[in-house]
């Protein structure tokens, strides 16, 4: 009986462990490691503020230079974003999710955090043969909110080109 209990308990804690990488299979960016859209979607936590941030210029990097170019600028604004979202808001970090394309989504437990990180990233800039990438951000308290804010973002920061 403790053979067969043993065995039980081994199958149960393999089946565990397959679940979990399934979960971080579904609900993770393969191309960032960050969560993803449906994380979000699926998960919405509760967040005083959001940056919806988009890449400026990716598309161009991707049609002409390459999609392996375009990856490694998702991977690098990624670390980036994590590494400037590290804590300053009461010891917990906010969730960084990679939305989709060339989109992000910072999740802050306190309002005044998405502001200040929406400072520190908003001068982030890199290139591929001669095309600068850089990033526009929106904040707001919802979702919907903070990407309106981002196009408005957008369409400013073009005008002033």
């Amino acid at each position: 009986m403790t053979a067969e209990n043993d065995s039980l308990r081994a199958t149960i804690r393999n089946m565990r462990t397959e679940i979990l990488k399934l979960q971080r299979l579904v609900y993770t960016d393969d191309k960032t490691g960050l969560n993803n859209d449906r994380w979000i979607r699926e998960n919405m936590p509760r967040s005083a503020g959001y940056l919806f941030l988009d890449l400026d210029n990716f598309k161009a990097v991707n049609d002409t230079v390459g999609h392996d170019a375009g990856d490694a600028i998702l991977k690098e604004f990624a670390a980036f974003l994590l590494e400037s979202t590290r804590s300053g808001n009461n010891g917990r970090d906010p969730d960084v999710v990679r939305w989709g394309g060339d989109e992000f989504v910072v999740m802050t437990e306190v309002e005044t955090d998405a502001e200040s990180i929406g400072n520190r990233i908003g001068g982030w800039t890199t290139h591929r043969n001669g095309t600068y990438v850089t990033v526009s951000w929106g904040f707001g308290q919802t979702l919907e909110e903070a990407e309106r804010m981002m196009r408005n973002a957008k369409v400013h920061k073009g005008a002033s080109r």
